[in-house]
């Protein structure tokens, strides 16, 4: 809605309907391949990966006086004090890495995964069932977002050099 505001200032104020977009009626990812409509939501992450969409979901953490910030520690260096990747047992090291490479997949960083992975991993060790097909879907969101950052950003080779 705010894109189609943009582009014509008019439309402020009116609803979807009247700026010709379809009725909101849950978070979705609409595309196409070989123009054939394609969308992906929640439901169909369950779908694909013949798991409910249900269970905890936490994500959006932020801050160094975060509750979970004790909880996570606890569950993955034993102690209420932040360690190091070197500090994790195995069985938490081996999630961490079928975490980054399979659920959400990282595109650099350190070892060290941020607060809302972290309390992901948490479900998992602490085997508390986690809402995983929304997880994967906003990481999807969350990967597209800094996609088109990066293509707002980006300058081709020939103009730099003009």
């Amino acid at each position: 809605m705010d894109e189609k505001v943009l582009i014509d200032p008019s439309l402020k104020g009116k609803t979807r309907a009247e700026m010709g977009l379809e009725p909101f009626r849950r978070e979705e990812i609409r595309s196409s391949l070989l123009g054939i409509p394609m969308v992906i939501s929640v439901d169909t992450i369950a779908r694909v990966i013949k798991r409910a969409s249900e269970g905890r979901y936490v994500y959006g953490l932020k801050g160094k006086n975060n509750s979970w910030i004790p909880i996570v520690n606890r569950t993955m260096f034993h102690s209420f004090d932040k360690g190091k990747y070197k500090d994790f047992d195995i069985r938490t090291k081996m999630l961490l890495k079928i975490q980054n490479e399979n659920l959400l997949p990282k595109g650099s960083g350190g070892d060290i995964p941020s607060l809302d992975h972290r309390v992901f991993l948490h479900f998992f060790l602490t085997r508390e069932k986690a809402n995983v097909p929304k997880y994967i879907f906003k990481h999807l969101i969350n990967n597209l977002k800094d996609s088109q950052i990066l293509q707002k950003n980006f300058v081709p080779y020939g103009r730099l050099l003009s």
